[in-house]
Formats: structure tokens, sequence, C-alpha cells
């Protein structure tokens, strides 16, 4: 398991969903060119650790997350 959060610095995710409906919404408006080349930062609601998030994976599939990398920025390399 990879994650871009440290283990004690606070972020707020956002669920992926969450950037499709915004996405929609700015897709769905008339004119668009107003966000042609635009950056939106998104964060969600709570600030969580990378270790809060790794207890939310363990709640969900019932298991110790095992060899999880924090800090993890190997995807934006590619």
């Amino acid at each position: 398991m990879g994650l871009m959060l440290s283990v004690d610095g606070p972020v707020g995710i956002i669920e992926p969903t969450e950037v499709g409906i915004f996405a929609a919404h700015l897709l769905s408006q008339e004119d668009t060119a107003k966000h042609n080349k635009a950056k939106y930062v998104l964060n969600g609601p709570e600030d969580v650790t990378g270790a809060q998030a790794a207890k939310m994976v363990e709640s969900y599939i019932g298991e110790q997350v095992k060899d999880a990398k924090l800090k993890d920025v190997s995807a934006i390399e590619m």
C-alpha cells in the first residue's frame, strides 16, 4: 500500500467520486471557457494523517495493513 501522506502530517483527503462530481459541474456549464487551464485545489472535510488513513483501510478490509509505504510519491514520478 502506498500513500503520499506522511505518518503524522494531516491532509484533507477527498473521495475520488467528489472530484468527479466537481468536474461534472464544471463541464455542464454553458460556458466552460473560464475554466480553461484553471487549477483547483480540492480538500476533504477533515484532516487525516497517514496513520489514520491506514487504520481506515484496516477497518474496511478487516485485516492489518502490512508494508504501508507513506510519503510514497512514485505515482507522481511516473
